[in-house]
């Protein structure tokens, strides 16, 4: 693959030997045909009519995608060498520049493949002769092809997360815009995924799992959305690397390790935080540094000024070649959150979240193969003040390989090992108004906690068109002298029967502890309660490949969930337990286990219509037709609250053009079931459907390019509409002594305050 050398003329060619840029930076799309365009609006115009002559007449390889051709949008990066590009002045012909981009055919180059990588990235070798070498400086690009490791993942690009409306430029914000999720409350992170509860699904980073993913929830990502190349979603079935788990698999891949031409990054200002990055060129390697800090006191006040709020958090990220097969990569980031009251009068206990994790890697790559071996270390720290706190620190080696054969046969297998050490501390009189988390003996007193596993996948191409996914890992918990383990087979299927439609289907089991309610610091790896939750996992679909570049995906799934603890029994009883005295409650048995298990099944049909970012208009609509039902252990069955029958959000982002872009997303949900339960010798349960709940989150930007940065103004609203949340229903018990209580409906529905948040930034990139 050529591209043409772009001729440029003398007084451009002039003005950028003058400026003070060290690089420029483009987007190209190429098509399935190879055929290359321009999708950058801040080039400007002198400089666009040379690159898209040169793109015009040039022909590309195009991208392929288990054999057939599919568009590739490829990051350019035009580095401006001072005085002198080897351009003379006006009175002497300019010298053409030649720009030549890899093919977005050629393979990927093999990477580290942590649990939680991204797809992988393209590692071009750009080369940059001295000014003075009279040689044409040639200069290398950035490309990202999607590949899906997975029929069951949904993969979405950085960047066209970083605009998504209502997500404050953090691209784990998508999780809740996708089929298959329903947030437990609108615009926190807690979700369930096809039935599976809020502790169910895992993050990761970089392949290191994540205990909390947002800044005490409604605030920004603990992880700066720069250092994130893209998001995979898988809902269920995820790949035998990851695990312990009953829900779905969020994993955010970090930015490919290819040395940067020169030094650059980011900072952007706005109305809640100040956040930077910087990447440079290290030892033949990159180092990428980045954080945040926040203040977000001014926007708080408007909406509760007794309220104080802290937060912070940093990255680092450095990979270095050790010799032509080897490498070296650090990863390090943390993050802090405080909230308590500046108001003596009012009554918040604070809330302290700190977590740090460190992961050493080393990587070996010869012939087919890949090894690789890593060492993770960490601090956890939850503290509820009048209630819980925890502490610990934890290791966890692991090690990694992965064998690639013809024709896409690929083995990968691997194990790891994580211990914590720490300290649990629970009033045994707790007030269940606060933070309400009661620690068995055995957990508490037990310092000590490990997991081991060991895993395997195969990707086994049968024929051409149908590849066979099997997977198979175990895991081992030990607390103390108690052990429990559990092996979880995956097995998916995926058959090409035409160049643009695809059909699969799956199958996996996952197990994972009986943990609280939501992932928090610490607390995620203590085990509340004896016996392993279990979920068992399905799903059938296709995929099609339809006109001007849409793709629609659609699944069918069925969960069946056991053993789970369900926040809507946990919290159902705590209001029915602490609303009696206290010494019927100490009889009561209902009251004694804090942590009530039921079984539930979890079904229906997903719809996600997606249209690459590679279009002046972009976006995707998601939609789920669910049912669920459940029977709890106590022997009564009832309806969940993550039962909604209709589920649909609509994203849409537009290019204006000449720098300007826009963008809404809708979201609109029928409602969830409430409940309330009576006591009358044994609990009478009581349900009743919400209504129906429907936001509007929109945004607008302007980029523009100056000579030492792009800039970029984005003005974003979440919650434009300012619509207020039904959370539950407040029933009144006045009817006679031994009446049926059911008799007292419909009862009040409360709903959560109109909670809103604008937003102004301001970034750079340089």
């Amino acid at each position: 693959m050529k591209l043409e050398p772009i001729h440029l003329g003398d007084e451009l060619a002039l003005a950028l030997s003058n400026s003070a840029a060290a690089h420029l930076d483009a987007f190209v799309v190429i098509d399935r045909e190879g055929h290359a365009k321009l999708d950058d609006d801040s080039v400007i115009a002198d400089l666009r009519n040379a690159i898209e002559a040169a793109l015009a007449a040039s022909q590309f390889q195009p991208a392929r995608s288990n054999g057939a051709p599919v568009p590739a949008r490829v990051r350019v990066r035009l580095p401006i060498l001072g005085p002198p590009l080897n351009i003379p002045r006006p009175e002497r012909a300019a010298q053409p520049l030649a720009l030549t981009i890899p093919s977005a055919a050629q393979p990927p180059a093999a990477g580290s493949a942590p649990p939680g990588a991204a797809t992988p990235e393209q590692k071009p070798n750009p080369t940059q002769p001295a000014p003075d070498s009279g040689e044409t400086p040639t200069f290398g690009a950035r490309g990202r092809v999607e590949r899906p490791a997975s029929p069951t993942v949904q993969h979405l690009e950085s960047q066209e997360l970083r605009e998504l409306p209502g997500a404050f430029g953090d691209p784990f914000r998508v999780l809740d815009t996708l089929p298959g999720v329903v947030p437990a409350l609108s615009g926190l992170p807690y979700v369930y995924v096809r039935g599976a509860p809020p502790a169910g699904t895992v993050y990761y980073y970089d392949g290191i799992q994540v205990p909390q993913l947002f800044h005490l929830a409604l605030g920004p990502a603990v992880v700066h959305p720069a250092l994130i190349s893209g998001v995979d979603f898988y809902p269920s079935v995820a790949p035998a690397r990851y695990g312990r788990y009953t829900g779905g698999v969020l994993a955010g891949g970090a930015r490919p390790s290819t040395p940067p031409a020169a030094i650059g990054g980011e900072l952007e200002l706005r109305l809640i935080d100040i956040n930077g990055m910087l990447e440079a060129p290290v030892g033949g390697g990159s180092l990428r540094v980045a954080g945040r800090y926040g203040y977000p006191g001014p926007i708080l006040g408007l909406l509760s000024p007794d309220v104080d709020l802290a937060y912070w958090d940093y990255q680092t990220q450095l990979s270095l070649p050790l010799t032509p097969h080897d490498r070296f990569e650090f990863t390090w980031f943390g993050s802090f959150d405080r909230v308590g009251s500046n108001n003596r009068r009012i009554s918040i206990n604070t809330i302290t979240l700190e977590f740090h994790r460190a992961e050493l890697r080393l990587i070996h790559e010869t012939g087919r193969w890949e090894f690789g071996s890593a060492l993770q270390l960490g601090w956890d720290r939850s503290a509820f003040e009048g209630g819980l706190n925890v502490s610990s620190a934890r290791i966890g080696p692991r090690v990694f390989a992965t064998w690639r054969g013809d024709r896409g046969l690929r083995l990968r297998v691997g194990g790891d090992v994580i211990s914590s050490v720490g300290r649990i501390r629970a009033p045994e009189n707790q007030d269940m108004t606060d933070v309400a988390i009661t620690v068995p003996p055995y957990a508490a007193d037990v310092a000590g906690r490990s997991v081991g596993g060991v895993y395997a996948e195969l990707a086994w191409p049968i024929e051409e068109d149908l590849t066979l996914d099997l997977g198979l890992r175990s895991d081992l918990w030990l607390t103390g002298s108690r052990t429990q383990t559990a092996v979880d087979p995956r097995l998916s299927i995926t058959w090409r029967s035409e160049p643009k439609l695809e059909w699969h289907a799956a199958l996996g089991l996952g197990h994972q502890p009986s943990v609280f309610l939501i992932p928090l610091p610490g607390i995620a790896d203590v085990g509340l309660d004896h016996g392993l939750q279990t979920a068992v996992q399905t799903e059938a679909g296709l995929k099609i490949d339809l006109p001007l570049d849409v793709q629609l995906e659609t699944n069918l799934y069925f969960q069946y969930l056991t053993k789970n603890i369900f926040p809507d029994l946990v919290l159902d009883q705590m209001d029915s337990c602490d609303s009696l005295p206290p010494q019927i409650a100490d009889l009561a048995a209902r009251c004694q286990n804090r942590y009530p298990r039921a079984s539930a099944v979890a079904y229906g049909l997903e719809v996600f219509l997606h249209r690459a970012m590679t279009e002046r208009l972009s976006g995707w609509l998601s939609y789920t037709l669910g049912w669920a039902n459940a029977h709890a252990d106590e022997g009564y069955d009832f309806t969940p609250s993550f039962d909604v029958r209709h589920l649909a959000n609509l994203v849409l982002q537009y290019r204006i053009g000449g720098g300007f872009d826009v963008g809404a997303r809708l979201h609109f949900r029928t409602g969830k079931m409430a409940n309330m339960t009576f006591l009358r010798g044994g609990p009478i349960r009581y349900e009743q459907r919400l209504p129906s709940f429907f936001r509007a989150d929109v945004t607008a930007s302007y980029s523009w390019q100056t000579s030492w940065a792009k800039l970029r103004l984005a003005l974003e609203w979440w919650n434009l509409t300012l619509a207020r949340e039904a959370t539950n229903i407040q029933c009144t018990d006045g009817v006679d002594a031994g009446r049926n209580p059911l008799n007292v409906t419909p009862c009040k529905v409360t709903y959560a305050p109109a909670i809103f948040l604008p937003n102004l930034g301001l970034r750079a990139d340089f």
